[in-house]
């Protein structure tokens, strides 16, 4: 969950890339239908801008962003990505509560969700990494 309450912004390319990532999942039985309904809602509430404008502080699909432990202190970089990407435990599926969280957020935004053991909150310290700032506007 989100502690602000603004909409979160989408490139339309991303907001393409989800609507069919959910058409494909809700025809596989194996996937959590929460998660499913829980990103549908994020599509539903986000503003949708051409890539060409998406401010370089959002968090868009496969950005990497630092994250700060607002419990700890510690501080991580993960990746925003698509289900089924391969990679190592930096990446961040978009459809997991941290995912669905960081997606259309901006840096400064607190996140807060619960994982196993107990909720944590994490701030958006920077965004290292995303596509459209880079010039790649369709990755």
């Amino acid at each position: 969950m989100r502690l602000m309450t603004q909409d979160i912004l989408l490139t339309d390319f991303d907001r393409r890339r989800l609507d069919g990532l959910l058409r494909v999942l809700r025809e596989r039985s194996a996937v959590d239908p929460w998660n499913l309904h829980a990103l549908e809602l994020e599509l539903e509430r986000a503003e949708v801008v051409p890539p060409e404008r998406v401010p370089s502080d959002v968090v868009t699909m496969n950005s990497r962003v630092s994250l700060l432990d607002l419990d700890s202190g510690a501080r991580t970089a993960v990746s925003l990505v698509f289900p089924d990407t391969p990679g190592d435990a930096s990446r961040v599926a978009v459809l997991s509560p941290l995912g669905l969280a960081l997606l259309g957020c901006r840096e400064g935004d607190v996140l807060a969700w619960q994982t196993a053991e107990g909720p944590r909150q994490l701030r958006v310290d920077s965004v290292i990494y995303q596509p459209e700032a880079a010039g790649n506007y369709f990755v």
